[in-house]
């Protein structure tokens, strides 16, 4: 194999956080540098579930803290209710 195909370009996926909703009906704007930081620094990435429209469900762990908690925890977030299982 030609070395330039045997590594991958950057891609997206569409994802969500696991276990978090806003606070009301949307995340609030006042909010964003707060939570743009509860984001930042390295993180371990665990995929709960793929849901029916494509979006990847994922919990993020930094540091053995799970970043879910710690934004519903600093009032930034709400509990989801769970929405179903591994596809």
């Amino acid at each position: 194999m030609e070395p330039e195909y045997a590594v991958l370009p950057r891609q997206a996926a569409r994802c969500k956080l696991d276990g978090v909703a806003p606070v009301g009906d949307a995340w609030p704007a006042a909010a964003t540098s707060e939570l743009d930081n509860s984001f930042m620094g390295r993180m371990t990435c665990t995929v709960s579930r793929l849901e029916q429209d494509g979006t990847v469900v994922v919990s993020l762990n930094r540091g053995g803290v799970d970043v879910a908690t710690e934004l519903i925890e600093k009032g930034l977030a709400s509990q989801a209710q769970p929405t179903g299982k591994l596809h």
